[in-house]
């Protein structure tokens, strides 16, 4: 199945949303943005995003429920999202979708959350429950076959320990799609995703190395460093030898 993998096209026509305007209330494009350009010509604008279509709640939901067969794909051009739907019709809408992928080169891969850490968090808000049936039911559930089907069903019968648990769903969904947006350089013109964006900085200092900079700054640099991520890592990829060779 020909998919667009997890490098999108950016939209060449896309306003450009400057973050720290945002923050402040002035408006985007100010003189300091053309001192930066000058003093640093290679850099992309300090604190400025392409920005992208897409709702913010929809797509928090759409990385939640991201898996490797689920096929969830967003379009930065229009914002619409897609994922595969369960039951008889999922053969037939996988194939429709498919041939849309080559009609529209804005539909994105959604990066999803590998099953090992999935368990591993999983297993994490266990250990952080106190003793009860509620913990001994999804530990049982984690421990049988199945184990992700299981803990679903099991904590459907406990109302409060089900709402904590999509509550940190939704939160690792979210950081996932921050991390997403600006290893692309892209923001969602919605006020949460500039207020996501400063907070995930705010806990992230030591490892972009940005420090008590202004918020355009910390942006340029959080995003030149997930870039510089993500190169190596698919360079390293690259370079690794084959199984079994």
């Amino acid at each position: 199945m020909s998919t667009l993998g997890n490098t999108p096209t950016k939209p060449s026509a896309a306003p450009i949303l400057d973050l720290a305007a945002a923050q402040s209330g002035a408006p985007s494009g100010h003189a300091g943005q053309a001192d930066d350009q000058a003093s640093a010509p290679n850099a992309p604008p300090s604190g400025a995003l392409t920005t992208v279509a897409g709702e913010y709640v929809k797509l928090i939901d759409l990385f939640a429920v991201a898996t490797p067969m689920s096929m969830s794909h967003w379009n930065s051009r229009t914002g619409d999202v897609f994922a595969l739907p369960s039951g008889k019709r999922r053969q037939q809408a996988a194939q429709d979708f498919e041939r849309s992928l080559w009609r529209d080169d804005a539909w994105v891969e959604v990066p999803f959350q590998e099953s090992d850490a999935a368990f591993a968090q999983a297993t994490d808000f266990v250990a952080s429950l106190q003793p009860g049936r509620g913990r001994a039911a999804l530990q049982a559930a984690l421990q049988g076959p199945k184990p992700f089907r299981a803990f679903r069903a099991a904590i459907g019968h406990f109302a409060g320990l089900a709402r904590r648990w999509y509550a940190q769903q939704a939160a690792e969904a979210e950081l996932r799609l921050i991390q997403f947006c600006l290893a692309q350089g892209w923001a969602l013109a919605d006020p949460r995703f500039a207020g996501a964006v400063e907070r995930w900085l705010d806990a992230n200092d030591d490892q972009v190395e940005v420090g008590p900079q202004p918020f355009a700054e910390r942006v340029r640099v959080a995003v030149a460093a997930l870039s510089l991520a993500r190169k190596t890592a698919g360079s390293a990829c690259e370079s690794a030898p084959a199984e079994g060779s």
